[in-house]
């Protein structure tokens, strides 16, 4: 970039760092010049093309930069005399840089002699990788040629710019933040509120991950402080009392994460919601120098894409519609639409070639996903890998290669980045990876979110849609109307649209359950009933009654056409049983009154008994042929019940998490009936095999490697499971629930052991590579008797 010049950041604090990260993205050389930085203090030391300096040596920090960023502490004083310093030793030619979140450029170089300050401007970040926001700010005589290419090169390396056109006391969003900020301290110290209790109602009502509170004790208490001094002394409206709140918790040196404790408490291993954690916050980010995998061999390349195939998209595939994948197709509407543009305001410009690029980058990514997510079974094809690589290794290269495309992902909107940002949420993290490694980067839960907040944005876009008849083109008069068909065909388009929604829904559902997190697309407790989406699920559970309501006679044949609308329309009202089990979850853990606890346990009750008599009759005959069924059907139907009676499992896990012994005696019936079905979901995942196939004979490459096993593999179900976290959460309630049963003298020794020999075989038929999938054996293997209570969805694996 920029002729193989390099960035430099001065100061290797918590802001420094993550930009380092993000620049490293396109393989830029970015040095390090900090003081105070242990590991600085080796000049050999080498990141990766991260390179440390000490400030003494900082001409030669600075030597062949195309860009310096300076993110010292917030202090006026001290951005003066570095920015001076930087003007001073730097080369003409490179763009300087603050990274301060109070003081706007103007007021840093007001009144300082800088020989080349058409150079300088502010270029202030959030939290990257996870915010990916940038600010960019000149004063009244930088070069005006230099925020248009820095938009271009913050776009390149995952950032997403604004322009801040005109000087600007914190930018556009700490404006509106310190407003919000102020009011927060305001309340909570006139004792209208508790800092807890601001922050619950703010998330509840604005559908945020942190409040106020929580956010400031991130940032540090004392910068939270001095930015507030900052503002007052230009603003002579600030109130003095939130200054002589914060005040009082920095005197008493408690300054947030940072220092362990702030508006709240944090051991010193905690990571907050982005994965960061708190201990690493102090230490320099390491790179790794081998962030792209060796290529895997063309063997089992065809090999990821078929367990891909067969697995995964034979089970999502079918919650979304049969044979639909409608990414790839949004994305060519999208950019026709886009070339139309292009065409008529752009006359002399390229798109077909700037499309093509993006095509391809976009399909390049989903395809590194897919390699990492299928990664995890590759052990099955019994193949060897390339030379001097393990299996172990190959699966590690792949997940490293993936985490890295998402920080290019993650702010290039579109269906196909959709996919692949919720398939690398999907993907655990597998054995031999550090725990640096999982900080560095964007973790599952911001990919889940990144999707989410993506398939808004792409709504958004389509609500300038109009129809007419059956075209579709937009609202602007202006625009001639596309000539490809599939531009034109409003049915298709709109249905593939929709499918799109549900699949993000369906992730914002199960996250919401399985993680401590909110959900992003619909309503929680409050408002979900009137959305589209689940008025249409209970709209379409009357339509299936009405079309199966013959099916249930001896003589109806049922085929596995049959099979798989019942297995498909469950699933969708499985999703349903889901939803509200996060919204029974939400009202206990948040501690809402008890009317609203009982609505939310009288919903999720009745939604179960619905889908029992809607479904379950049906399910049940399923079960009866089942051997004379496909093997993607018999996938499938074990799927849906292990994840219906999983859902029922958690909501007695819930209930009994938070001592609510009167829900547990409610749900007794239908708790017993749930352990049973999980338990035989199991049994039958075990017993029943899957075959893949790969589509030909691949031929032994060159480097004389011979594949034990070409053509195909034959496993159990449960080996193939698409969605093994869940099989491991099943498998810690269900030992929760035997170990409870054999206490309680319900059931007997022999029948304790053959239960356990049971759960143990599952977990030995799951993907060993995973983390989650050895530390859950390990911990069933060392369990005492009898072992303590497991809670599931402990691990960092993202649904």
């Amino acid at each position: 970039m920029l002729a193989g010049r390099a960035t430099a950041l001065v100061g290797a604090g918590t802001q420094g760092r993550r930009l380092a990260y993000m620049a490293k993205q396109l393989s830029d050389s970015v040095k390090y010049i900090d003081q105070l930085r242990a590991a600085s203090q080796n000049p050999s030391q080498r990141w990766g093309e991260i390179k440390t300096f000490t400030s003494d040596s900082l001409p030669e920090g600075l030597k062949d930069t195309w860009l310096v960023v300076e993110c010292v502490p917030e202090r006026l004083e001290l951005k003066r005399q570095m920015i001076t310093k930087l003007d001073e030793l730097a080369a003409p030619e490179t763009i300087i840089a603050s990274n301060s979140s109070s003081y706007s450029i103007s007021e840093i170089i007001g009144g300082l002699k800088l020989p080349h300050e058409r150079r300088i401007l502010s270029a202030h970040c959030y939290w990257p990788p996870e915010t990916s926001a940038i600010e960019l700010m000149g004063h009244a005589n930088t070069d005006p040629a230099i925020i248009p290419l820095l938009m271009e090169q913050c776009r390149d390396h995952g950032f997403s710019p604004f322009h801040v056109k005109k000087d600007s006391m914190g930018y556009i969003y700490n404006r509106i933040w310190a407003a919000i900020k102020r009011e927060a301290l305001l309340t909570a110290a006139e004792g209208v509120a508790t800092p807890a209790e601001i922050d619950a109602i703010f998330k509840d009502v604005l559908k945020t991950p942190k409040g106020p509170f929580e956010q400031m004790d991130v940032v540090g208490l004392d910068v939270v402080l001095n930015i507030e001094e900052h503002y007052a002394e230009k603003r002579k409206d600030v109130p003095p009392e939130p200054r002589q709140y914060l005040q009082q918790f920095v005197k008493d040196g408690l300054l947030g994460v940072k220092s362990g404790k702030g508006f709240y408490e944090y051991q010193s291993s905690t990571t907050y919601e982005w994965g960061w954690a708190s201990a690493q916050l102090s230490q320099p980010l390491l790179i790794q120098p081998h962030l792209t995998p060796e290529p895997v061999s063309a063997v089992e390349r065809q090999w990821l894409h078929t367990i891909y195939e067969g697995a995964f998209e034979t089970i999502f595939g079918s919650w979304m519609g049969r044979h639909s994948n409608p990414f790839a197709e949004l994305d060519r509407h999208i950019d026709e639409e886009d070339a139309v543009a292009n065409t008529t305001s752009e006359p002399g410009a390229s798109p077909d070639l700037a499309r093509h690029e993006k095509d391809t980058q976009l399909n390049q990514f989903l395809d590194h996903a897919v390699q990492s997510f299928a990664a995890r079974w590759l052990p099955l094809t019994q193949q060897h890998s390339l030379p001097g690589l393990s299996q172990a290794d190959i699966v590690c290269r792949l997940w490293r290669r993936a985490h890295t495309d998402m920080l290019k992902v993650i702010n290039r909107p579109s269906y196909r980045s959709m996919l692949t940002l919720l398939l690398f949420a999907l993907t655990p993290i597998p054995v031999g990876i550090s725990e640096e490694e999982e900080l560095e980067g964007v973790s599952g839960q911001v990919c889940v979110h990144a999707a989410l907040q993506q398939i808004q944005t792409l709504r958004a876009r389509q609500k300038s849609l109009q129809f007419n008849g059956t075209r579709v083109n937009l609202t602007n008069s202006n625009r001639p109307i596309g000539a490809s068909p599939a531009s034109l065909a409003t049915a298709n388009f709109i249905i593939a649209e929709s499918t799109a929604y549900w699949a993000a829904l369906t992730f914002d559902t199960s996250a919401s359950l399985t993680l401590n997190c909110r959900p992003l697309l619909s309503s929680g407790l409050f408002g979900f009933e009137s959305e589209p989406s689940w008025r249409m699920v209970q709209t379409c559970i009357g339509i299936f009654r009405e079309t199966t309501r013959d099916w249930s006679n001896l003589d109806v044949d049922l085929t596995d056409e049959k099979a798989n609308q019942v297995i498909a329309a469950g699933a969708a009202w499985k999703l349903l049983v889901w939803k509200l089990t996060a919204n029974l979850k939400e009202s206990l853990r948040d501690g809402h009154d008890e009317a609203e606890v009982l609505r939310a346990f009288s919903s999720v009750s009745n939604a179960i008994d619905q889908f029992n008599i809607t479904y379950r009759e049906l399910l049940i005959a399923c079960q009866r042929r089942i051997q004379f069924f496909n093997q993607e059907t018999r996938l499938r139907w074990y799927e849906l019940m292990l994840h219906y009676n999983l859902a029922i499992l958690m909501v007695t896990d819930i209930a009994t998490a938070t001592l609510r012994e009167d829900l547990l005696s409610l749900f007794s019936a239908k708790r017993v009936d749930a352990e049973t079905w999980v338990m035989n979901c199991l049994v039958f995942g075990l017993n029943n095999k899957y075959t893949l196939r790969l589509q030909s004979e691949p031929a032994v490459s060159d480097t004389g490697i011979a594949p034990i096993q070409l053509a195909s593999l034959t496993v159990p179900l449960i080996a193939i499971d698409p969605y093994p976290h869940h099989v491991v959460a099943a498998v810690k309630l269900m030992q929760h629930a035997i170990e409870r049963d054999f206490g309680a003298e319900k059931i007997s020794a022999d029948a304790y052991n053959n239960l356990r020999c049971t759960l143990k075989q599952t977990l030995e038929q799951l993907p060993q590579v995973s983390k989650s999938v050895q530390t859950t054996r390990a911990e069933f293997e060392t369990a005492e008797f009898p072992p303590q209570p497991l809670s599931p969805y402990t691990t960092k694996s993202v649904v």
